[in-house]
């Protein structure tokens, strides 16, 4: 057995430049963590310090026996989410805020359409980097946004957008793909 290493403990950073990009559904996605991304992938800009946050809401359904004790569980629901916090007012965070169809960008311009519209699935990547420059990619196939938190607009508040990304199953069954490179 292996023993413990401080060597992977780390913290999460995005790579400089630019860390969270989105595509199309059905974009070629990278399966590693070097490869470059598909061109249709486009830049979100940055998001605020209050980082990426995944999250998994599952339940389970407990079986008892005749005295109430467990005797079996069996997997519920489960669902996966993503949190972001845009921080850039750009044409690639608004269309990911406001729907793809809702965003026009002119010569000098962005005009946005705040509507109902349905919004589309959308492949994500994070691009993130762990202790000692490690690369690690976060790849999600398909994912919705299906929740909208409040923007504050105040002298003394940034303005971003802060949105929850609900996650689906590839054809393999997978929500999500993780790629760390183990030595720099």
């Amino acid at each position: 057995m292996a023993a413990n290493s401080t060597a992977n403990v780390s913290v999460g950073k995005g790579v400089a430049g630019g860390y969270f990009f989105t595509a199309p559904e059905g974009t070629t996605l990278p399966t590693d963590y070097s490869t470059a991304l598909d061109a249709a992938f486009k830049n979100c800009g940055y998001l605020t310090d209050e980082g990426a946050v995944f999250a998994i809401d599952a339940s389970s359904d407990n079986f008892l026996d005749l005295n109430g004790d467990t005797i079996a569980s069996s997997t519920g629901s489960r669902t996966r989410t993503v949190n972001v916090v845009f921080a850039e007012t750009n044409a690639e965070s608004l269309k990911e805020v406001y729907g793809q169809s809702n965003v026009t960008v002119g010569t000098n311009s962005i005009t946005v359409q705040h509507n109902g519209t349905e919004m589309t699935r959308r492949s994500l990547v994070f691009e993130l980097v762990l202790r000692d420059g490690r690369k690690w990619r976060r790849v999600i196939p398909a994912a919705q946004v299906t929740a909208w938190d409040d923007m504050t607009v105040l002298y003394s508040e940034l303005i971003n957008y802060p949105v929850t990304y609900t996650m689906y199953k590839d054809a393999s069954g997978n929500d999500m793909y993780d790629y760390i490179q183990t030595s720099s």
